[in-house]
């Protein structure tokens, strides 16, 4: 018994410390970072030997780090839409090849919105990329230019890149699976996948041969464009051994026969 009470008093005492003084309760800001894509290992706070991570580092000492946590779903949109809903892909159905939006109901219930009908100024910083989110609903909308912008300013060496493009402006000129024609004059970067139709992993969806893969790899060549091939890594994060598999095929067919021309 004295167990549970403890237990009790400690999560009564903050309540009670909320109430406590004559002014007005004040709501803490609320700031959510989201690295899109980001492996769990990819830290130096979760032992990565050679990236560094300094600042993400200190909020991991500083706060709390959840060790048994999972995305909802293997590629970026639905899982961002899901951070933003609180609900399973299979609920929101917004993901890839979908051809679905959140409509005004279920955007009126995400959590940006909820904050602001609590008094909250809300703001929305980076890349969104969600279909049915409503910019013009944030006080503060912070627009893909001033980001791309402001990496430059940190970092002018870095070449900003956004699969099939979003204002023009990126540094790279990227369609999807095929070369197209380039009216930008700017580098091409073809992105496509070593799973049929399938940014993430899914375990339905058919993997690329090696032969398919090279053929990729020459079109890309004779379009002298770079060539990205997406992998979705496995629940315990390594990499499915049909596509390891694949692409050291392709390190020995280019180490015998040249680059594809």
């Amino acid at each position: 018994m004295k167990r549970i009470l403890t237990v009790t008093a400690l999560l009564l005492a903050p309540l009670a410390a909320l109430h406590a003084g004559d002014g007005p309760r004040q709501k803490p800001n609320v700031v959510f970072i989201l690295a899109d894509d980001q492996r769990f290992d990819e830290l130096g706070c979760t032992g990565h030997p050679l990236i560094k991570t300094p600042n993400i580092d200190r909020l991991a000492r500083e706060g709390a780090v959840f060790e048994n946590s999972f995305a909802s779903s293997a590629s970026c949109l639905p899982n961002r839409t899901s951070l933003l809903t609180g609900q399973w892909e299979r609920r929101h159905t917004v993901g890839w090849n979908s051809g679905s939006a959140l409509a005004a109901d279920p955007w009126g219930d995400t959590l940006p919105m909820v904050l602001k009908r609590n008094g909250y100024t809300v703001a929305y910083l980076g890349k969104n990329h969600t279909p049915g989110l409503r910019h013009w609903d944030f006080d503060y909308y912070y627009k893909c230019q001033e980001l791309y912008d402001h990496i430059h300013r940190l970092q002018p060496q870095v070449l900003v890149s956004y699969k099939q493009g979003l204002l023009g402006t990126e540094d790279f000129f990227a369609p999807e699976h095929k070369a197209v024609e380039n009216p930008s004059g700017k580098p091409m970067e073809i992105c496509s996948t070593l799973q049929e139709k399938s940014w993430g992993y899914n375990a339905q969806a058919r993997h690329i041969s090696t032969d398919e893969a090279w053929a990729k790899l020459a079109a890309a060549s004779t379009a002298r464009a770079n060539l990205l091939l997406n992998t979705g890594p496995l629940p315990d994060g390594s990499i499915p051994e049909e596509h390891a598999r694949v692409l050291r095929e392709l390190g020995q067919r280019i180490r015998a026969e040249g680059w594809p021309a």
